[in-house]
């Protein structure tokens, strides 16, 4: 991030609130996320200084359409702690159109791009 000229303001803990898989012998239960947050130039959040702490139920697995889906509820609260409505969002790897989703519902407009032309076939189902 920094190599691209982004300042690094802060990680957020992305409570999953249900651990997932992993090494089920030799390491702890995995039920957390890192998400680190950078800005470039001045920023200011739109609304209240949120906390670093975001918890929201991971989905299960027999719910995902793609193997590093988050929850719609997270991204919309990251939306609304960073972002303002009528902002244009990137999502470089949409997977099954998560950050799509959570634009719609939170009144941003969304840009993004998918490598797998098999997801591209869900997202487009996923948005209709």
């Amino acid at each position: 991030m920094e190599c691209a000229g982004f300042n690094v303001k802060s990680s957020i803990v992305w409570d999953r609130q249900h651990h997932g898989m992993g090494d089920l012998k030799a390491s702890f239960a995995p039920a957390h996320d890192i998400i680190l947050f950078g800005v470039k130039g001045k920023f200011e959040f739109p609304n209240k200084r949120p906390k670093d702490v975001i918890s929201v139920r991971r989905l299960a697995g027999d719910k995902l359409t793609h193997p590093n889906e988050k929850p719609v509820e997270l991204i919309e609260e990251l939306l609304y702690n960073v972002t303002k409505e009528n902002d244009i969002v990137f999502d470089p790897f949409m997977g099954s159109g998560t950050t799509a989703v959570a634009c719609i519902n939170t009144g941003r407009k969304y840009l993004g791009c998918e490598i797998d032309s098999t997801y591209c076939d869900t997202i487009q189902a996923r948005l209709g």
